[in-house]
């Protein structure tokens, strides 16, 4: 199974006009290649269908499929990935639910959350919200860029090993800051959902990862 952490995640919305399903297949078209499945309105039997729904279109995409929220549905559509909400099993519980093939990412707030969260074995790190966004309800205090940054030089400070990505109403020109200041990516969601045409959204944020892809190149 595909361990690789992308820099650009997409999460999904609960949408009346838009299923999951439909919203997954028109990223993944986009050219998005980590999708994370993130229902939280419905109850766990009616996400198990749409779950497995989600799983075809990643594959067919070559896509990765992380589900949010439930380690159940994860193992049991032989997800790439499971991300946890601080409200959620813990990282350790879980793992014994999906195994060592999956990938499992947890969200953080505070710098207390990253160095648990390091120290549970998890695969990745969800830091924010940076900033206010409607797709995601019980939002967590909003960090902005001076919260993230102070809290991201002092866990770079303990010298884990574990990739960052920046969470909450993320648009592609923040990705340039977010890079400088030490994340690996980003999971973005209404940037690319609202947008009238996505592809050109995904471009964007193509166009300053390729940017950093440049800068960290060796010199000759």
């Amino acid at each position: 199974m595909n361990k690789k952490i992308h820099t650009l995640h997409y999460l999904s919305v609960d949408d009346e006009k838009e299923s999951h399903a439909e919203q997954i297949y028109s990223i993944c078209l986009a050219g998005v290649r980590c999708i994370q499945l993130r229902i939280k309105n419905k109850p766990k039997k009616e996400i198990l269908p749409i779950a497995k729904e989600a799983r075809e279109i990643c594959t067919s995409f070559g896509a990765q499929l992380i589900i949010n929220d439930f380690p159940e549905i994860a193992a049991a559509v032989g997800a790439d990935g499971l991300h946890l909400g601080k409200e959620d099993i813990s990282i350790c519980e879980a793992r014994k639910i999906v195994g060592d093939a999956c990938m499992i990412g947890g969200s953080a707030n505070a710098i207390e959350d990253l160095i648990s969260i390091s120290e549970s074995g998890a695969n990745y790190i969800g830091l924010g919200p940076l900033r206010y966004t409607a797709t995601k309800k019980n939002l967590s205090s909003t960090l902005g860029f001076g919260g993230i940054r102070m809290i991201m030089q002092q866990f770079q400070t303990k010298k884990y090993n574990i990739p960052v990505i920046a969470i909450g109403g993320i648009v592609a020109t923040d990705i340039p800051e977010l890079m400088n200041i030490g994340f690996h990516g980003a999971a973005v969601s209404g940037a690319l959902f609202h947008s009238k045409n996505r592809r050109d959204v995904f471009l964007e944020f193509q166009k300053f990862q390729k940017q950093k892809d440049k800068k960290a190149e060796p010199k000759l």
